[in-house]
């Protein structure tokens, strides 16, 4: 196996076809390689009559250069070279590198002439050539607190004046979205596991949504979204309707029926209770797709034809589930978007074309909504409505290009999810994607077209989907509910397993009271604090090895606390030992004090409930 064949190997671990490209890249006819020796004996190449390191000294470039990086968890280096720079700083730290290297003909002419296999076998290192692929990247490495550095040699600057500009005005973004998606977890994850353990009830009413794949192939697919351009649409929406199986997010569904629109799925999503926007209508001939982590009552308080739950890849509860009963989910993967939800649903199924109305993503024409909707400005419910304005304005206000070029004024959620879609343009590129919410915001990978000019295009379905869907769920195999009762004894087995985490939480607990209070003294007992950071530790690799190595969805018990709890473990900043143990003595107190609450819940108020209707 020769060099190139030998760092490819590791590079297609992690990105198969990006692997492919530098595979299949001819070197251009204007590229030119030199190399040439340095002052100091070190190789130099000279690419196209640019010496990509420094002619006197490259090692000293390098490590000039890598004392930049400070205490960076994460550094992304401009520019391959020779590897150099990697090199250093592969050596010099334990961050996370990844390689940003524009030119495929540098990529492929150094992944051929420099052996990586150390720095790429550590899987600490990643290599692109994209914008896209390098927030990819970075969205899969990143952890709670990772400072972000960039590095670059003088000549990355003679060669790649525009992408560094890019990168370097992308970045706070990419750094702001890293954060938020943990804030998110934070905020959202305990929610999103008692949601989903409360709803694994025996005999529960849904099917897996796997089971509906390719099931609908070259259907026409209709996403419906509140947005203001819905209410252009909806007379043409209602005169084709036959032409499309529409999937409706939920706070649209109210318009539709306004308008004796009947949708074939509803799309919820929502981890908190806001069943109050659909409960109020007849869901008896539509269908619901419900996300596993969506609100818990679900079952309860609807009562459609169907419901079909969405288990996704980046949910921790539905990898177990995944896991456990041996069904796939990697075409499953959720952005925290109703309408994306939707897309992604549609996609599975078959549907092309996929067809977008009131995805505005914008706030066009001054409103958020269309009219009928259930956040038009006609709600019955006026403080909801003003509740729901006012956090649309606290979050902030971005611009957007829109269709016709112009800027639009959007909310920072809005402007995420645009880059959702259009990612998902990028990598679904088979399927024809059509955006008929007219005047919203421009989602590169979606042809702008007149929904009455699509409408024109496609012959009716002459198909009743509720009957389909009546064959498929008698004649499929769904995998999950063939191992209910599998799972339900499994649950026991955790509900066990979560009796016993108590009591050492309540250890704990005790313990880091006790370590909270010796800290407070004025003449500090070393000795009793050691006992007391020992005991700590020893309670705690209990809960790990027993609780979240065995359950790895217990996390989201506390993931914050747990988060925390690791950082100050990993802890490497240099700051003194008491400081450390000072972190470690609030970070366990929390952690233990908020277990005992949560283990308590899940025992009493969500595992007792299936352990009930099992009985």
């Amino acid at each position: 196996m020769n060099i190139f064949e030998k760092n490819l190997g590791y590079v297609e671990k992690y990105n198969s076809s990006f692997c492919a490209k530098l595979k299949n890249h001819n070197f251009s006819d204007s590229a030119n390689f030199q190399l040439v020796n340095a002052a100091s004996g070190d190789t130099n190449l000279v690419y196209n009559g640019i010496p990509l390191h420094c002619n006197n000294n490259p090692q000293q470039e390098a490590l000039t250069e890598f004392q930049k990086a400070g205490k960076a968890k994460i550094v992304i280096i401009i520019g391959l070279d020779l590897g150099y720079l990697l090199k250093r700083a592969f050596i010099g730290s334990s961050c996370k590198i990844v390689m940003y290297e524009p030119d495929l003909d540098i990529l492929r002419f150094t992944l051929e002439t420099v052996d990586f296999e150390q720095e790429f076998q550590s899987g600490r290192v990643f290599i692109t050539n994209s914008l896209n692929e390098l927030n990819d990247i970075l969205s899969a490495i990143y952890n709670y607190k990772d400072a972000i550095n960039v590095l670059r040699l003088k000549s990355a600057d003679q060669l790649y004046p525009e992408q560094i500009k890019n990168l370097l005005t992308e970045l706070p973004r990419i750094d702001a979205d890293l954060k938020a998606n943990f804030d998110t977890l934070f905020n959202k994850s305990w929610l999103w596991l008692i949601n989903s353990l409360y709803k694994f009830i025996p005999d529960k009413p849904d099917f897996s949504l796997n089971i509906l794949e390719n099931k609908f192939k070259d259907k026409a697919a209709l996403i419906v979204s509140a947005g203001p351009s819905l209410d252009k649409n909806i007379e043409i929406i209602k005169n084709n309707r036959e032409k499309f199986i529409i999937f409706c997010a939920n706070v649209a569904y109210k318009k539709l029926a306004l308008n004796d629109i009947t949708p074939d799925f509803i799309v919820y999503i929502d981890a908190g209770d806001y069943l109050y926007t659909i409960k109020n209508l007849d869901h008896s001939k539509t269908n619901i797709i419900n996300h596993i982590s969506s609100f818990r009552k679900v079952f309860e308080e609807l009562n459609p034809n169907k419901f079909f739950t969405f288990y996704c890849k980046n949910d921790i509860f539905s990898r177990w589930v995944s896991k456990f009963t041996n069904f796939s989910i990697e075409n499953y993967e959720a952005k925290g978007s109703v309408s994306h939800l939707a897309l992604l649903s549609a996609y599975n199924m078959g549907c092309n074309p996929i067809i977008l109305t009131g995805q505005d993503l914008a706030y066009t024409n001054g409103k958020y909504y269309s009219s009928g909707s259930f956040w038009a400005d006609d709600n019955e419910d006026k403080e909801l409505l003003q509740n729901k304005i006012e956090s649309i304005k606290k979050a902030g206000v971005f611009e957007v290009k829109g269709q016709n070029g112009e800027t639009l004024s959007t909310s920072p959620d809005y402007a995420g999810f645009i880059k959702y879609f259009e990612e998902f343009a990028r990598e679904k590129q088979a399927v024809k994607l059509i955006n008929c919410s007219t005047d919203g915001a421009q989602i590169n990978g979606f042809e702008n077209k007149n929904l009455q000019d699509v409408s024109d295009g496609i012959e009716p379905l002459n198909l009743n989907i509720n009957k389909v869907l009546d064959n498929i769920v008698k004649t499929e195999k769904d995998l999950v509910k063939e191992n209910y009762e599998n799972i339900h004894n499994q649950l026991e087995i955790f509900a066990e397993d979560l009796k016993k985490a108590l009591v050492i939480t309540n250890k704990g607990f005790q313990c880091s009271k006790q370590f909270h209070q010796e800290l407070q003294k004025r003449q500090i007992n070393s000795v009793k604090i050691k006992k007391l950071v020992n005991q700590t530790l020893i309670l705690f690799n209990e809960l790990e090895n027993n609780l979240f190595k065995k359950w790895n969805f217990s996390m989201y018990i506390a993931f914050k606390e747990l988060t925390d709890f690791y950082a100050v473990m990993d802890d490497d900043s240099g700051q003194g030992d008491f400081a450390v143990i000072k972190d470690l003595s609030g970070c366990s107190y929390n952690l233990f004090k908020l277990l005992d609450k949560r283990l308590k819940y899940i025992l009493n108020h969500v595992l007792l409930k299936n352990t009930q209707s099992n009985g």
